[in-house]
């Protein structure tokens, strides 16, 4: 989740490569972060990845 946050940030290298890198990352933070184990963290994670798109 961290890493995705730091490549939305980014401001070396191209936008929209660091937008695909960060919804990437996004996207693997949810498969680790998964509603059962931590339902608390999960819409912040799913609500940045919306942002990006």
């Amino acid at each position: 989740y961290n890493l995705s946050i730091a490549y939305r940030n980014r401001i070396k290298g191209q936008k929209a490569e660091n937008i695909e890198k960060a919804i990437t990352c996004y996207q693997e933070a949810l498969t680790v972060y998964n509603f059962e184990a931590f339902n608390y963290l999960i819409s912040p994670n799913q609500r940045s990845e919306s942002t990006e798109y």
